[in-house]
């Protein structure tokens, strides 16, 4: 062996890091001439919360516990199945 084994190490991330990656995103601003990375709340995220706000408001209390729901099991079904994908995706690449 020449150099020794091709390997890469790395390194999953946590189930919050993924919560946060899941109901949010990063944009570029220009602020003050400096280009900052800003994390919002996702905009389909901003809608389910003032979707569930709104119908509280109006006692449809089940419309907003149904899209409360929804958006939980939603929630929860992607970092499960990011979670379960992410080790396969690694073990598969190939880095050139």
């Amino acid at each position: 062996m020449l150099s020794g084994k091709n390997e890469i190490d790395v390194e999953g991330k946590s189930i919050p890091a993924l919560l946060i990656d899941e109901v949010s995103f990063l944009y570029a601003t220009l602020l003050n001439s400096t280009l900052k990375r800003v994390q919002v709340i996702h905009p389909f995220y901003v809608f389910q919360i003032a979707s569930i706000i709104l119908w509280s408001l109006d006692d449809y209390y089940y419309y907003a516990f149904c899209i409360g729901l929804i958006s939980f099991v939603n929630i929860v079904s992607t970092l499960v199945e990011t979670r379960k994908v992410g080790p396969r995706f690694v073990r598969h690449s190939v880095i050139f």
